[in-house]
């Protein structure tokens, strides 16, 4: 069998199948495992190209990481209760009670928010509930938020749909948006937790899993783009740099941008580039900053007006002290198409909320242009198999999320297994 791409899909998906027993191959075209969720080497300091979050509700994600190093789901992130705050300007915390208990405590004693707009949140999270977390398909988030205060909105509300769904309100899916907020809050307190990796992401799951299907005799091949992909008597050849090759089976865990480049290999393939061609896809900048000695009051905070969303303390989180991260959402195309710009808008930024930072020893922006789809509403999930032994793997077929790790694990799960329910 043979996998293309070392993402988190096609991690997952390697990790069951060697489990399993099935001897296989995994090609990544770079040289670094990850996907859209590695490790860079920049300034002398190890950095994310992009700072990621994960959620207690993140299942899949964290038995993955057991499986491959016992331990390292809390050895390796740093687990805090729900904590949003904005410096001086908003605060909610989740009590230690059942849920959905804790958000009815937090939002009822949010600072920032009064009397009616915290009521009117609950009643809000309360009316969900009861309609089971349905909202018509075509439904936006800002459509779904129509009757909510607008500093709850703003506050609350749109900043969570940024954060999960990398989309702006007005053209996000308000069912993928009840998705998240159900799996974080209905079900365990611990769903809600915010999990903040405390080391670099090629430790955090990459390079274990990567040990732990060689351990068990896969052959990985890094650095090995396939050119190309044909169906063939009894399953597919792969081209490569070094030749051909003929495998029974291909997991095909490339992000849906990069689909095109397999488009000719069959036509449901091609079909499904050009549909996410015209869908579009989100960027994610992160801003890295570093200061002598800056230390912020909790390790995530977040942020007012524009551009960024969130500032993460990459010092209370195993990093170098001082270093802070600026995470900067749907970023607009003018402001991504230049780096320097958004460096001086995010340094503003910090002046503005922060105003007793110095001047940074430095500064780094980068640009993940292709972090996620954008998750619209009324997306459906592309077949797991679109041609006899090819299946596809990543967050794009799993659309009850949106473009998470937790997505991408679920995908190369599911691709495992749906392969190894046909031999």
């Amino acid at each position: 069998m043979a996998i293309i791409g070392a993402g988190y899909a096609g991690l997952a998906a390697a990790v069951r199948l060697a489990d399993a027993g099935v001897p296989l191959t995994l090609f990544e075209a770079t040289r670094a495992a990850g996907g859209r969720a590695r490790r860079v080497h920049i300034a002398g300091t190890h950095l994310d190209n992009g700072q990621h979050l994960l959620l207690g509700a993140y299942r899949q994600t964290l038995a993955l990481m057991e499986r491959v190093a016992p331990g390292s789901s809390t050895r390796l992130l740093r687990r805090l209760p729900l904590h949003l705050e904005r410096s001086g300007a908003f605060r909610l915390r989740a009590p230690h009670l059942p849920a959905p208990a804790h958000l009815v405590a937090a939002l009822l004693f949010a600072r920032g928010l009064n009397w009616s707009e915290r009521l009117g949140a609950i009643g809000f999270a309360l009316r969900q509930r009861l309609g089971r977390f349905r909202a018509p398909p075509d439904q936006t988030v800002a459509a779904l938020l129509a009757g909510q205060a607008a500093r709850a909105r703003r506050e609350l509300w749109e900043p969570l749909c940024l954060a999960a769904l990398n989309t702006p309100p007005e053209s996000a899916s308000a069912q993928v948006f009840l998705n998240v907020i159900e799996a974080s809050f209905a079900h365990h307190r611990a769903d809600s937790d915010l999990l903040l990796p405390a080391a670099d992401l090629g430790q955090l799951l990459p390079e274990p899993a990567l040990r732990h299907i060689e351990a068990q005799g896969a052959e990985i091949r890094m650095g090995t783009p396939v050119r190309g992909l044909a169906a063939g008597p009894g399953g597919w050849t792969l081209t490569t740099d070094s030749g051909q090759r003929h495998f029974a089976a291909v997991v095909l865990a490339v992000g849906p941008h990069q689909l095109k480049a397999f488009a000719a290999s069959s036509p449901a393939l091609g079909q499904l580039a050009e549909l996410h061609a015209t869908r579009g896809y989100q960027p994610i900048h992160t801003v890295y900053f570093q200061f002598q000695g800056a230390r912020l009051s909790h390790p995530i905070l977040a942020l007012d007006g524009a551009p960024g969303q969130w500032l993460v303390d990459r010092g209370q989180l195993g990093g170098p002290a001082g270093l802070l991260a600026l995470v900067i959402s749907a970023t607009t195309p003018e402001l991504a198409a230049s780096p320097l710009a958004l460096e001086r808008l995010a340094r503003a930024q910090l002046q503005r909320g922060f105003p007793n930072l110095a001047e940074p020893l430095w500064a780094r922006v980068l640009a993940e242009k292709h972090a996620t789809y954008s998750c619209l509403p009324g997306q459906s999930a592309p077949p797991t198999e679109p041609a006899p032994q090819l299946f596809l793997a990543g967050d794009y077929c799993y659309t009850h999320f949106p473009a998470t790790l937790e997505a991408a694990v679920r995908s190369g799960a599911a691709a495992a297994q749906a392969l190894l329910s046909k031999r």
